[in-house]
């Protein structure tokens, strides 16, 4: 049984190795999507002209309240795309996604990938679950409310790819996605689609692989592939298997495959049956197989979900995270926010954390993440997040935001 050590969560496991004589510095942030209700990215892309495309979506929670349990599921008020011109200071809808392609229900798009044919392809995927909340577990939350675990009792997912080949003004779907041997497929938080240099398309997620995961609500991580420019999905495998009643599972993830060759992925850790713990390690794996077999995880020594990847110009990759609850990510006093770290040696060292968005003061419960960036040239790169929400929950609104980082001189935090 894995039980990795807790993490303070802050510094690096190790210094970072092979900085190069620059460093990239978050210079610019504004609120770039502020509509009349909330709106989150679910994806940023570069037009065939160099434009920027997103995808941005708005998020309620349907529930019905019965005295034993609380049914619940995700439904979008929308999705938009959305088209700037000025390397993302100002955005116009340019088209929308089809509000639920599936009969099955409403549920979240993830994941914007422009691929080298031009296509956009995006995940839709639609999870209905029963909650079952058990005793307080001791902790209070920061509005002195007593914590409650909580249980599945029901779950049901679909998933679907949808794509377009003329930059989002219109879309396709795809079948239903084949995710065997997973019994559900969630992207949402995790990191965007990527295209092999052979032109699979390859999607990361969270699901359960058993029974026993949904029982004890744990989830396994996996990868779903198309080998088709996103017009059907399948051949799924495992990034990492949950053992059910162990101290720990892994939830959200990004992968990013490395100019040598391999694969790297970034895992949020999560710490189950301790209340008291409520960190959240975010771990690395690396795969020599193109995703087939993976390394066993190890300690970045930062923590928080929600990721991005991204390939830099200069072969440093950037991992950008979110602490996204104030409850249960407290951070040994440290600003919540949307936090940046580099990498030169695949993944294997990284620098200090730099903050892209600082949570503001006056909004204490607000909730931050859901990480996208492109690169925009060879010395900058857009990264937007949503931001902004008063309240965790549907109660709030989110807005989006983005933080351009840009290259300049100087050596890197070690």
């Amino acid at each position: 049984m894995y039980e990795p050590e807790v993490t303070d969560g802050i510094e690096p496991r190790s210094p970072a190795a092979n900085l190069p004589g620059h460093r990239w510095v978050a210079e610019e942030e504004q609120v770039i999507v502020d509509a009349e209700g909330s709106r989150a990215p679910r994806g940023l892309a570069r037009a065939g002209n160099g434009d920027l495309l997103m995808v941005a979506s708005g998020r309620s929670l349907d529930s019905g309240v019965a005295p034993d349990h609380r049914r619940a599921w995700f439904v979008p008020t929308d999705a938009e795309v959305l088209r700037s011109t000025d390397r993302g200071h100002s955005w116009v809808a340019v088209g929308e996604l089809p509000r639920s392609p599936t009969a099955f229900g409403s549920g979240w798009y993830h994941g914007l990938q422009r691929l080298a044919s031009g296509r956009l392809v995006i995940l839709y995927s639609v999870t209905r679950q029963e909650i079952t909340p058990s005793e307080p577990l001791g902790p209070k939350d920061s509005r002195g409310r007593p914590m409650r675990g909580w249980s599945f009792t029901r779950l049901e997912s679909i998933a679907r790819g949808v794509y377009s080949d003329d930059e989002g003004r219109s879309w396709h779907e795809s079948p239903d996605v084949d995710m065997t041997p997973f019994r559900s497929l969630q992207p949402w938080g995790c990191g965007p689609l990527f295209e092999t240099a052979d032109g699979t398309v390859v999607a990361s997620f969270r699901g359960h692989l058993s029974q026993a995961e949904f029982d004890t609500s744990v989830t396994s991580n996996g990868l779903i592939r198309s080998h088709d420019g996103g017009a059907s999905w399948g051949d799924a495998s495992v990034l990492h298997r949950a053992e059910p009643g162990s101290y720990v599972w892994f939830n959200e993830n990004a992968i990013l495959p490395l100019a040598d060759g391999r694969w790297l992925a970034v895992i949020r850790c999560n710490y189950t049956n301790d209340p008291g713990q409520w960190v959240r390690d975010i771990f690395t794996k690396h795969s020599s197989d193109r995703g087939r077999t993976w390394s066993s995880p190890a300690k970045t020594g930062f923590y928080g979900g929600e990721f991005l990847l991204l390939a830099l110009p200069d072969g440093g990759v950037l991992m950008v995270w979110a602490h996204t609850n104030p409850d249960y990510h407290r951070d040994e006093g440290e600003p919540l926010g949307v936090y940046y770290a580099l990498s030169y040696d695949g993944g294997e060292s990284w620098t200090r954390r730099q903050v892209l968005y600082q949570r503001h003061e006056d909004r204490l419960f607000e909730h931050v993440g859901t990480p996208s960036g492109v690169v925009l040239d060879d010395d900058s790169v857009i990264v937007v997040y949503h931001c902004g929400q008063a309240e965790h929950g549907p109660r709030g609104k989110t807005r989006v935001g983005a933080t351009w980082l840009r290259k300049r001189p100087g050596g890197g935090e070690r």
